[in-house]
């Protein structure tokens, strides 16, 4: 059976792990029995190593909590950067030496880019050719394939990426299919996929695939999911503030579930019938009130589609 959990957003706690207990706190109140932990959110990892002293704070902290745990690696990570990609490979090694270290079975690791979002601006995807986006792409396999044989006991789970307009398609990730052909050339058992349904929903609107269609092909393939809500409307990567994208229902939300327009009634049947593992509520921390009535979203959901009790 899945459990539903929620990750901690690591803007919201920036490094102070009283601000972590605190929210860990409020979702055993709320009875959440999993949580994801953004190890950038704790101040773990400097400079690609794990701070020994730091390490053990966060260790002691989550020891007092009887919670499931996954962990969402660093965002920019990418480990198919031609400028320095060996910190991006030692600050995914040491992400998953953390992950290890709190026990934790499962590591979420952002599909690698050929060209990263704080690149855009210094950058023309018309000059991205066929020979260097396969290099890169190897680049990729390799040391994916490398971490996987050193953490045999971990599962890292590549996500989905959400498009952006004019800069798409900057990310394998967006392409279901390319996704997937990545993950069976790695062919590594402790290496698979995770779904996350906001991305999902906004790439299938960008580039007009079926989602439903896009799940199915996946499923073989995924050991966890992200869920959120949306509009799937895409954005420039310039569009960042909240406050303004809201009132036009623009970009990568992660609104609480219920919130948006993704159709989670037609998603969810097909996605987590047999599934076992984590689903993972990645809410905006803005909307952090709201995360009880996006569960209850979800349950009703759940329950009015499948004819399940969720428990």
């Amino acid at each position: 059976m899945y459990q539903i959990g929620c990750k901690i957003d690591e803007v919201r706690v920036d490094g102070d792990l009283q601000a972590v207990k605190k929210d860990l706190q409020t979702f055993k109140e709320w009875g959440f029995p999993v949580v994801e932990i953004p190890v950038h959110g704790l101040d773990v990892v400097v400079n690609g190593k794990i701070s020994d002293s730091k390490m053990q704070q966060v260790v002691d902290l989550l020891s007092e909590f009887s919670f499931q745990y996954s962990v969402h690696a660093p965002n920019p990570i990418n480990l198919m950067d031609q400028t320095d990609p060996e910190i991006h490979y030692q600050v995914l090694d040491s992400t998953l030496q953390f992950a290890r270290n709190i026990q934790s079975k499962v590591v979420v690791y952002h599909a690698g880019r050929y060209i990263a979002e704080e690149w855009f601006p210094y950058s023309n995807p018309n000059q991205l050719n066929d020979d260097l986006m396969f290099q890169m792409l190897q680049q990729e396999i390799t040391y994916i394939r490398k971490l996987a044989a050193n953490y045999p006991d971990v599962m890292i789970c590549i996500e989905n990426a959400r498009p952006y307009n004019v800069y798409s398609p900057y990310c394998y990730g967006e392409n279901m299919d390319t996704l997937l052909n990545l993950l069976e050339t790695i062919n590594r058992s402790n290496v698979k996929m995770t779904l996350d349904i906001g991305h999902l929903f906004m790439a299938a609107s960008f580039f007009g695939y079926d989602p439903i269609e896009a799940i199915n092909k996946a499923k073989p393939y995924i050991y966890h999911i992200h869920i959120h809500d949306n509009f799937g409307k895409s954005i420039l990567y310039t569009e960042k503030q909240q406050t303004h994208l809201l009132p036009f229902g623009k970009g990568d939300m992660h609104l609480p579930v219920g919130f948006g327009s993704i159709p989670f009634a037609a998603f969810l049947p097909v996605l987590i019938r047999d599934y076992q593992q984590f689903i993972i509520m990645e809410i905006r921390s803005r909307y952090f009130q709201d995360i009880k009535e996006s569960r209850k979203n979800l349950f009703s959901i759940i329950e009015e589609t499948m004819k399940e009790k969720v428990l």
